[in-house]
């Protein structure tokens, strides 16, 4: 598993490689909280990292629409879910009622607990970190994954406290060996 502190860095790398041709000059800077910020220069507490350390890791990141998923109604018929950003995967959003659900995006809905099946295009060598965060404009909804997490795929759910409703954006990233 990838401490947080890598993941930090694998995303500020990422995110300095996808930088344009007139900021090439950039670097990746280490913070002494443990952040990673890419910039023109390290500042004078800042330690510069080698971003070739990213190496051999591979990153599939993405967000979905999680509240425009086709209606969640039969465990066994899976919603499409659109893809907001990102690519290297597929989502589907299956209704939980192995987990007490009722139903999910509908009126007068009951207990919702949604499962995100994502599967990537290509697996990775093994098991990557997995990290999804919900993005519903409150603190109500709460996100995470199964035990579930392969080479090939992960399952995250998403269910919430009082009057849940599937959140709004769903950000997705995956980080693990080529």
């Amino acid at each position: 598993m990838l401490s947080i502190s890598s993941i930090r860095f694998l995303t500020a790398a990422l995110a300095l490689s996808m930088t344009s041709a007139a900021s090439d000059a950039m670097v990746l800077c280490a913070t002494r909280g443990g952040a990673v910020k890419a910039r023109e220069a390290c500042r004078t507490r800042e330690t510069q990292l080698d971003a070739s350390a990213l190496g051999s890791q591979r990153i599939v990141a993405g967000s979905i629409a999680g509240d425009s998923c086709t209606p969640l109604t039969d465990p066994a018929i899976p919603g499409t879910c659109p893809i907001l950003s990102g690519n290297g995967f597929s989502v589907a959003a299956y209704l939980a009622t192995d987990a007490g659900a009722d139903c999910c995006g509908l009126p007068r809905c009951g207990r919702c607990l949604i499962r995100y099946k994502f599967t990537f295009d290509q697996p990775f060598a093994s098991r990557p970190s997995i990290q999804v965060t919900a993005d519903d404009g409150s603190a109500a909804t709460y996100c995470g994954t199964w035990n579930d997490v392969t080479a090939t795929g992960a399952t995250a759910w998403c269910t919430g406290f009082a009057r849940f409703a599937p959140p709004h954006e769903l950000h997705f990233m995956a980080v693990g060996p080529r």
